[in-house]
């Protein structure tokens, strides 16, 4: 019984064992339940957003499809567009024409009716105020000198101007007649050739009709009527006196030097005519707006002229397009809808004449896939710079974190910093340390000595010199890529930045294979010229090695970096990580190794012997040639010593010198 009752409660422990297992794994269940709950939703978000966007194509395909169709029955509705119609619509727009060019002439009409009328109104007007008495016959005509404008309250038209100073020759009689209808004037009879004369054909007119052989010049002027003058009976007024004059002059001189008809040049017929309507139909058209016309006429006077630039271009031609001027074209590039309108207005007016931009656009327009041409043909310019910076700095890394792992100079300076701060610590919890981190090494000469007039790093050079005085060369030698570690970017903006070249490589290589089909269906001028292939061809092949050389340079300096973090780590953690900045991991080494090579001691007693020697060698020298003994001993030992140290001087240089002498008096 003690046994069925030990195996009862044995067993009952197990059921507890499992159902808690059971409600453990319940929880997780749950848990899994609840991180599977969004991500159901989001699955089903993305089902969704993916059946609405499969819609949203099918729909554009329908779209695309009906705009197909809707071309193609353009195409062919212009296609049975027969010149019969054509010439009918020409036939409408130049009825419309002339329908509005009579319309524009009636209303000239109805407006010279109208002033016509007013100008009648006018003379009733007149006729109905009280005239002066007749003139007397007989009275003389004034004398033709001061002549001058009727009284104000006359109320007379005042003369034309000029004539109030002496006159010297007189005018024709009564003045050139009123023009005639064509409102051309005729000039007054001369000797040379009588012209038939008429009455007058109206009333109010006192001077004869006149018919010019020719169609003459306008003379513009306000025509006055003896008979519209208000004071009749008074001839005191200079158009009475001229009316009587008459003066005669030669017709035919007259005529040729005031005729309006133009003379016919010889050689010019319906050619000539057609040539001159051409040109006046060839007016510089402009579609573009003011900002985009501006900056392209700019850009055009630095670029040749626009054949030039057209095939250069298709030529791959680098001397007459450098990087600068490459650089404007694809600033400058037309738009879709810029050439829409250039064209839209080629089919209203073929014989248009487009100004500058507008040609340029037109002309460059014709090469097949121009932006991506232009785009990589830049990017052939730029990627050496890109590759080489990147390499070169890739270099310098993996060799400067390669020598922080290999120089023995510096593990030697680090071990004196390791005595030097254990003893300084050794009453403190810091002291018994087995190393230190390293960022402690760029902050070593900030600690200055109890009298303030020597640092640390002083002290550590003079320690390091005692233990090994070649330690100053050997460090300088052996830590020269990490003293131009500062030069190297942060490792993420450098692998970034040679991971994004490569994929451009890759990208243009694609698109280098996209441009030679499009240029396979351009037209034969194009092909014949075109050099993108071969020029293209030749640099990817030069681009590509440049490239692996660079992916390798970055696989080696990551390398040397990891081993770098891992030597010079704390050793507590599980895995070596690469520093967020590498330069807050290469600067400690770089400033403790710069700082240390200037802390360097100087040797007095060297600098002292160099100083004495190097003050005697221009006296050994001048000894040495004049043939005097300096050093104790013969002529010919003097002159041997003094050659030895004017070379040791003429090597140290004189600023050295200038410094030992400045140390030894004071």
């Amino acid at each position: 019984l003690s046994k069925k009752i030990m195996q009862n409660q044995n067993l009952e422990m197990k059921l507890e064992k499992l159902e808690a297992e059971l409600k453990g794994k319940i929880t997780e269940y749950d848990a899994q339940e609840a991180k599977l709950a969004p991500l159901r939703q989001k699955f089903q978000g993305i089902v969704k957003r993916q059946s609405d966007a499969e819609s949203e194509l099918n729909s554009l395909k329908a779209k695309v499809e009906e705009q197909q169709t809707k071309k193609s029955q353009a195409e062919a509705n212009l296609k049975n567009l027969s010149e019969d119609d054509e010439l009918k619509e020409l036939n409408e727009n130049i009825l419309l024409l002339s329908t509005k060019e009579e319309d524009s002439a009636k209303k000239l009409s109805a407006e010279i009716e109208t002033l016509k009328k007013k100008i009648e109104e006018l003379k009733k007007k007149a006729s109905t105020l009280t005239s002066p008495p007749p003139v007397s016959a007989g009275v003389p005509a004034p004398p033709m000198t001061g002549l001058g404008p009727p009284p104000v309250g006359a109320g007379l038209l005042p003369p034309p101007p000029g004539l109030g100073g002496p006159v010297g020759l007189a005018p024709p009689p009564g003045g050139l007649g009123p023009p005639p209808t064509g409102g051309i004037l005729g000039p007054p009879p001369g000797l040379g050739a009588p012209m038939a004369v008429k009455k007058p054909s109206k009333r109010g007119m006192t001077k004869p009709k006149t018919k010019p052989k020719k169609k003459m010049n306008a003379l513009h002027w306000k025509r006055i009527l003896i008979d519209q003058m208000l004071d009749q009976s008074s001839e005191e007024t200079l158009w009475r006196v001229l009316n009587s004059f008459q003066v005669d002059f030669d017709e035919e001189e007259f005529v040729t030097l005031f005729t309006s008809e133009k003379k016919k040049t010889k050689g010019k017929g319906k050619e000539g005519k057609k040539r001159q309507d051409n040109q006046k139909k060839r007016v510089d058209i402009r579609v573009l707006d003011n900002k985009t016309s501006q900056s392209v006429a700019i850009m055009m006077k630095s670029l040749p002229s626009i054949e030039q630039t057209y095939y250069a271009i298709i030529k791959m031609d680098k001397e007459e397009l450098n990087e600068d001027k490459l650089t404007k074209i694809i600033a400058n590039l037309p738009k879709p809808e810029e050439l829409a309108l250039i064209r839209a207005e080629e089919k209203k007016d073929p014989l248009a004449r487009f100004d500058k931009p507008e040609r340029y656009f037109k002309t460059i327009s014709k090469i097949p896939v121009l932006a991506l041409r232009l785009r990589i043909w830049k990017f052939s310019y730029t990627v050496g710079e890109s590759i080489k910076f990147h390499t070169d700095r890739l270099v310098i890394m993996q060799k400067a974190c390669t020598e922080l792992c290999q120089s023995k100079a510096l593990l030697q300076a680090i071990q004196v910093v390791l005595s030097v701060g254990n003893y300084m610590n050794g009453k403190t919890r810091r002291g018994q340390a087995d190393g230190f981190h390293m960022s402690l090494l760029s902050k070593i000469k900030d600690t200055k000595s109890s009298d303030g007039k020597t640092t640390l790093i002083d002290f550590i050079a003079m320690m390091c010199k005692r233990s090994n005085p070649g330690l100053k060369d050997a460090l300088a030698k052996e830590m020269e890529f990490m003293l131009r570690s500062n030069e190297v970017p942060e490792w993420k903006e450098l692998n970034a930045g040679a991971g994004a070249i490569d994929g451009q490589f890759k990208t243009n290589t694609k698109n280098v294979e996209t441009v030679r089909k499009a240029t396979e269906r351009a037209s034969e001028d194009i092909k014949k010229a075109d050099r993108f292939q071969v020029v293209m061809e030749e640099f990817l092949k030069e681009t590509k090695k440049k490239v692996n050389t660079m992916l390798f340079e970055r696989k080696q300096a990551l390398t040397a970096f990891k081993e770098a973090v891992s030597f010079f780590g704390t050793g507590l953690e599980d895995k070596v990580e690469i520093p967020k900045s590498s330069q807050e991991f290469l600067k400690p080494f770089r400033t403790f190794t710069a700082d240390l090579i200037k802390a360097w001691p100087v040797d007095e007693k060297k600098e002292n012997d160099a100083a004495a020697g190097e003050g005697g060698a221009k006296r050994g020298a001048l000894r040495g040639i004049t043939g005097k003994k300096t050093f104790g001993g013969s002529l010919e030992k003097s002159k041997k010593l003094g050659a030895k140290a004017m070379i040791n001087a003429l090597k140290r240089g004189v600023p050295k010198l200038r410094q030992i002498k400045k140390k030894r008096n004071g």
